[in-house]
């Protein structure tokens, strides 16, 4: 998991998730999360943080600052 696009589909995938049931998780559009996965963009701060508290994570995990 090299990539913050392969941090947040693993994550996403490990808790049997949709990228529909995500983004509508945490208030995103689907679009979002595809751009995410596919590292087309990053989330921003509060999308970043959304994601972390979602997944029960670091933002640093996510960014791959620090392991899991």
């Amino acid at each position: 998991m090299d990539t913050i696009g392969k941090r947040i589909a693993w994550l996403r995938k490990d808790e049997n998730l949709t990228q529909v049931q995500l983004a509508q998780s945490i208030n995103v559009t689907e679009r979002s999360i595809q751009m995410w996965e596919a590292d087309v963009a990053i989330p921003g701060g509060q999308s970043l943080i959304a994601l972390a508290n979602f997944f029960k994570t670091s933002s640093d995990f996510i960014l791959g600052i620090k392991p899991h």
